[in-house]
């Protein structure tokens, strides 16, 4: 597996660009998010509770950034809260993987079966990784890749692992519910992904 942090050129193994293209654009959506994500952060245990170091910043807390006076998010734009929170969270690192064809085709036609410990998750390299998937379809779409990152819940009952699909038609669109990022949530209960 090779990591890329921050090489601004495009490789013959993978478009670098396309993910910081797509972190502009939901920056320029959402102009305050990351200053609002900082600001929650340092608060940390003292104005806000406190969450695992595994966890950036807990989804709750990107609620409260993208909930209007009312305190709510409005409901077309539910599916913004996984999406800003992954962006928010990669842009500290900005780490691009990309496995070796041979061993992404070898672990793409590996059966799953029985019990996917969970316990590894809690060790990803960084609070949030962009993994490159070359020729790889979702639902129809072209799979560019996938931004992975863990979830606490305050007061929840699950940590979550959360993936956001990148099968957005453009940059442009990466926060349209239909031609957009899509969030996928994996729930880690009882160690175990099955």
């Amino acid at each position: 597996m090779v990591s890329d942090h921050r090489d601004p050129a495009r490789s013959p193994a993978g478009d670098t660009v396309r993910p910081r293209a797509i972190l502009s654009a939901v920056r320029r959506a959402y102009p305050n998010a990351w200053r609002d994500t900082d600001r929650l952060r340092a608060q940390r245990g003292r104005e806000v509770p406190d969450w695992p170091e595994w966890c950036f910043l807990p989804l709750q807390g990107f609620a409260a950034i993208l909930s209007g006076a009312d305190g709510r998010v409005d409901p077309p734009r539910i599916h913004h809260l996984g999406i800003v929170g992954a962006l928010a969270t990669w842009r500290v690192s900005q780490g691009i993987y990309r496995f070796d064809p041979d061993l992404a085709a070898a672990l793409a036609d590996t059966p799953l079966s029985g019990d996917l410990p969970t316990d590894t998750l809690f060790h990803l390299p960084e609070w949030c990784v962009y993994v490159e998937t070359p020729g790889r379809r979702w639902a129809g779409r072209d799979l560019h890749g996938f931004w992975a990152h863990l979830d606490y819940e305050v007061g929840g009952v699950a940590d979550e692992l959360r993936l956001v699909l990148d099968v957005a038609d453009s940059p442009e669109t990466a926060l349209d519910p239909l031609r957009g990022l899509q969030p996928v949530v994996f729930l880690l209960g009882d160690g175990s992904l099955a």
